[in-house]
C-alpha cells in the first residue's frame, strides 16, 4: 500500500502531512496526530507500507495570467488615439496573444 505525504515549513519546522485518503485517515488515527514523523513513518515501511511525496495540495495553484480580451475595434481605438505610427492595430493584437507581461514569447 501507498500513502501520498507532503511537507509544511510552519515557523521553521518541516511537518510531515499524509494525503487524505481512507488508510492515511486510518494511520493517523493510530498515532493520534494530525501530522507523523519519520520514525513513525519507518515503523510503518516495516509493514509493508510505502510512502510517496507529493506536492503540498495549497502550492499546486498555477499562475494564470488576467487575460484581456480585446476586439479588433479595440486595437483599433487604441492605435488612433494612442498615436501609434510603427504598431498597426494587427501588430498590436499579436503582441498580447504571443508576449507575456514579462517579455516571454508564447508561440
Amino acid at each position: 500500500m501507498t500513502v501520498q505525504f507532503y511537507t509544511k515549513n510552519i515557523y521553521g519546522n518541516t511537518l510531515i502531512y499524509l494525503v487524505d485518503s481512507e488508510a492515511s485517515r486510518s494511520m493517523l488515527e493510530l498515532i493520534g496526530q494530525k501530522t507523523i514523523i519519520k520514525s513513525q513513518m519507518a515503523e510503518f515501511e516495516k509493514i509493508g507500507v510505502t510512502f510517496d511525496q507529493v506536492i503540498n495540495p495549497s502550492e499546486k495553484k498555477v499562475n494564470k495570467p488576467e487575460l484581456t480580451i480585446r476586439t479588433t475595434a479595440d486595437y483599433t481605438k487604441i492605435y488612433e488615439e494612442g498615436g501609434y505610427t510603427a504598431l498597426l492595430p494587427e501588430d498590436m493584437r499579436w503582441l498580447d496573444e504571443h508576449i507575456t507581461a514579462d517579455g516571454r514569447t508564447i508561440m
